[in-house]
């Protein structure tokens, strides 16, 4: 398929989105509990994804929950997001804020630091994806949770986004590899460490310097 304009591909990515943040089925479903972000939390794609030459997508497991935050950010996210659900606000609006608030995502900028430092990515030319749109309280996300939204929203997602690499980043993501192969036959997956690891410096230099000769090729 060629390259889709950004018009065309936001248009589609933004009835992706509007569906996700309008479901709320794992918590009518599976006796869950809402965090203080009551409501699913789509992810960054970058401008200029669709155009870059190997498209890669970074799932990982849950969005922040936003209880332990001592600033204003998750009540912002949360309130972005509802008038977001109430057509007030854009998908592009949503992702210019999470640019921003991504400096404060994991302790001591880890985030930022993984991605962009350690693994060399440039954030303008890849997407992201939970496989939890939603956070829970406590943090809790069980098998019968993660399964559900990954069908019911991720695949429709990456079906769409047509990663060539999928970067699986911690444990529970990995078992997910086989699924998204046989549903994206032209993409590779690639399991490596979640960005909140507790391996040590030494074990992420050598995770990120396996993971961009596999993106080199």
């Amino acid at each position: 398929m060629g390259k889709k304009s950004n018009v065309q591909a936001m248009k589609t990515l933004d009835g992706i989105c509007r569906k996700a943040v309008s479901c709320r089925s794992c918590f009518s479903d599976f006796n869950l509990f809402p965090a203080d972000i009551d409501i699913a939390q789509p992810r960054w794609v970058g401008p200029k994804y669709w155009q870059s030459h190997k498209k890669l997508v970074v799932i990982m497991i849950n969005p922040g929950s936003g209880n332990f935050r001592n600033d204003s950010g998750a009540r912002k996210t949360r309130d972005l997001l509802r008038e977001y659900y109430k057509e007030n606000k854009s998908l592009n609006e949503v992702f210019r804020f999470q640019r921003v608030d991504m400096e404060n995502w994991g302790r001591g900028r880890r985030f930022l630091n993984f991605f962009e430092n350690s693994f060399d990515l440039d954030l303008k030319e890849i997407g992201f994806m939970n496989l939890a749109w939603c956070a829970t309280k406590d943090n809790q996300y069980p098998s019968i949770m993660l399964n559900e939204c990954f069908w019911k929203h991720g695949i429709p997602l990456l079906q769409m986004l047509e990663p060539d690499y999928v970067l699986l980043c911690g444990s529970k993501t990995h078992r997910f590899s086989g699924n998204i192969e046989e549903c994206l036959p032209n993409s590779k997956t690639i399991p490596t460490l979640h960005y909140a690891h507790r391996e040590g410096y030494d074990r992420e230099a050598s995770e990120a310097s396996r993971i961009k000769a596999v993106l080199a090729k």
